[in-house]
Parts: C-alpha cells; structure tokens; sequence
C-alpha cells in the first residue's frame, strides 16, 4: 500500500519534517513502511520547493492504522497542531482529532469502505 501524509497550519514545513524525523524513531515504521520526504513538481517559474509531503510505501506487517498512531503520538507532543491530510489509490482525508472513532473512519475511507 502507498500513500502520502502532509500537514496544514503554521510551521508546516517545519512540522513535516518533525513528524518524519518521529516516525524514523519507530524500528517497524522505518524498516516496513520506507516513508521519504518529497515535494512535488514545482510550478512554472519556481524554484525547487521544500517538502510538501512524506510519502510510504507500506509493506506486510505493519498496518495503516500503526502508523497513524505513530502520527497521533507525535501530534500530542505539539503546542499547536494543525491538521493532516492522508491519500491513497484517489481518497482523500483530513484528520483534525485524535481520538479512535475519528482514526477508525479515516483508516476504512483509506481502505475504499
């Protein structure tokens, strides 16, 4: 399973990188999902732009929901969290809040049901 996690609010390029760094920390994120900062494709006349998103590549034996959890632990640990944009195979979802109900909705929408 692919997909690709990028943040909204203030700081978020910033926060992006926090979030990557946090996620390196965790052995079965960093050996089964492979996530990569990227950016993408900079518009005519820009120069190249900073990371806009991490992108994983999630492998057998470690599931979408872990990593969000991963996400909602290093989302506790911030003074002013934003929001967290996840998308997979042409589904799009944000997150604003932690709690399970809200994570288990956005882990079956990200599964197609």
């Amino acid at each position: 399973m692919d997909f690709r996690m990028s943040l909204d609010g203030d700081g978020a390029g910033d926060e992006l990188r926090s979030l990557y760094a946090w996620l390196l920390e965790e052995p079965a994120v960093r050996r089964l999902a492979r996530p990569q900062l990227r950016s993408a494709p900079p518009r005519p006349g820009q120069m190249g732009a900073d990371a806009d998103f991490i992108y994983f590549t999630v492998q057998t034996g470690l599931t979408l929901t872990q990593v969000i959890g991963q996400y909602v632990g290093w989302r506790r640990t911030r003074s002013r969290p934003g929001t967290v944009t996840i998308e997979h195979d042409g589904t799009k979802i944000t997150l604003t809040g932690t709690d399970e109900a809200s994570i288990r909705d956005a882990v079956r929408a990200l599964r197609g049901g």
